[in-house]
């Protein structure tokens, strides 16, 4: 995720949020507990299509949706900088 960092010490990261200190001060137990559940989720409905709290999104919490977009996100950037960097490197990208 993109961070810039103001002249004032503001750190605006992925446009959404600003803060005044190291984002990774945000990072609470809670936090890691969600995460390694939508992390379980994801390698769970990737290996056989079960979803975390069913097909029908209006049915799971908001925080769980929110969680969810965020990791796919991550995911979907961490592919394309690893793809942009094979193809600026000259090489074409591998295949799985």
């Amino acid at each position: 995720m993109p961070e810039y960092r103001a002249a004032d010490d503001l750190v605006t990261i992925g446009g959404d949020l600003t803060v005044h200190e190291c984002p990774v001060s945000y990072i609470t137990p809670k936090t890691k507990e969600i995460l390694n559940q939508i992390l379980q989720a994801r390698h769970v409905y990737r290996a056989s299509g079960a979803s975390l709290f069913g097909a029908d999104l209006s049915q799971w919490p908001p925080w769980a949706v929110e969680a969810m977009s965020c990791v796919e996100n991550e995911h979907i950037a961490v592919e394309n900088a690893i793809n942009e960097a094979r193809f600026r490197g000259g090489g074409a990208p591998e295949q799985d």
